[in-house]
């Protein structure tokens, strides 16, 4: 017997399915600003070009070290965040760059894709971080979003009604 779904029901499954493959959760690893200074003569180019000249030892790596001592790859595909402090307030700022350099205690960086340029006194940074996909994030969200749909599922075949009854008609009450 095959059982139709409502089409709510099957453009609840889309939805979920298109968010199961379209999220990715991520956590901002925290450095110390001075960690910045790693970054000084930062040039974005494209990987794979990047990759080549790097397996030939003529591209420097660059990576910051978080505050748990892990240590995270930065490339252009790293999303840099930066917390400033400034007449009482705290302003974020979260960038991809094409650039950075560190020096004079300026921290100075052109953004990947509209190429602002960014210039931050290094006294006025709080807090650094990088920003990277969490896989443990993700696949706890995905199974949540599985377990609710199979939730949903299981309710809306149990409400459903029996369109295969064995008399042959509706029910008939005496």
């Amino acid at each position: 017997m095959t059982r139709s779904y409502p089409p709510a029901m099957r453009a609840v499954a889309l939805l979920t399915a298109l968010a199961l493959f379209t999220t990715g959760c991520t956590t901002v690893h925290a450095v110390r600003p001075t960690e910045l200074t790693k970054l000084n003569g930062f040039v974005h180019r494209e990987l794979s070009a990047a990759d080549t000249l790097r397996s030939l030892g003529q591209v420097p790596q660059y990576a910051l070290v978080d505050v748990g001592g892990d240590s995270h790859t930065f490339d252009g595909s790293t999303r840099l965040v930066l917390d400033t402090a400034g007449a009482g307030e705290t302003d974020r700022r979260e960038d991809r760059y094409q650039s950075v350099v560190v020096q004079d205690g300026v921290f100075s960086g052109m953004t990947l894709g509209d190429g602002q340029k960014v210039q931050i006194p290094m006294g006025k940074i709080e807090m650094a971080g990088v920003r990277r996909r969490s896989i443990g994030k993700t696949v706890l969200l995905a199974a949540g979003i599985a377990t609710g749909l199979f939730v949903l599922l299981l309710i809306a075949g149990a409400n459903a009604p029996e369109s295969n009854n064995s008399n042959g008609g509706g029910d008939t009450f005496d």
